[in-house]
């Protein structure tokens, strides 16, 4: 059975000649108990003291697991939208790149088709303009031919 201060205090010793001084015995013993009971009561508070910082450090502890789940997660998830960013970036690339060239090969048709319509209407250009100098030609000889007329008829007439 552990040894409690009022065991100490209340323990009772025999006489004999030549012995200590009760009174003195007495008192050390009520010293001794004193400081054995303040010893158990920061043993006490000491361990309550434990217990709590026990405590505050389970819940930190399961703070820091919580933090590094969720850095964790963060990361993953990071790590996902960049891989799906650059996964669309990519089609986005390739869509205009597509784009771009159907845009070249319209621009360039339609270039061709401007370039053959600039060729026809120089060849009509030049149609026109032959027929317009034969048709000057034919006006030209018609007015010859009405002035020479008209000299024969005065001369004649």
């Amino acid at each position: 059975m552990p040894l409690e201060p009022i065991d100490i205090i209340n323990k009772e010793f025999s006489t004999a000649f030549r012995g200590f001084t009760p009174r003195e015995v007495n008192q050390f013993l009520e010293q001794i108990a004193d400081r054995m009971q303040s010893l158990k009561d920061q043993l006490a508070d000491t361990k309550a003291d434990v217990k709590r910082l026990r405590g505050q450090r389970d819940q930190l502890k399961d703070q820091e697991d919580q933090v590094k789940a969720f850095v964790e997660t963060a990361q993953k998830l990071s790590e996902q939208v960049r891989e799906e960013a650059h996964i669309e970036a990519n089609g986005i690339k390739q869509k205009a790149r597509e784009e771009a060239r159907q845009i070249r090969q319209a621009a360039l048709q339609e270039s061709d088709q401007i370039r053959q319509e600039q060729v026809g209407l120089q060849a009509e250009r030049r149609k026109a303009r032959e027929r317009l100098l034969r048709l000057s030609e034919e006006i030209e000889a018609f007015v010859r031919g009405l002035e020479s007329e008209e000299s024969d008829l005065q001369d004649g007439g």
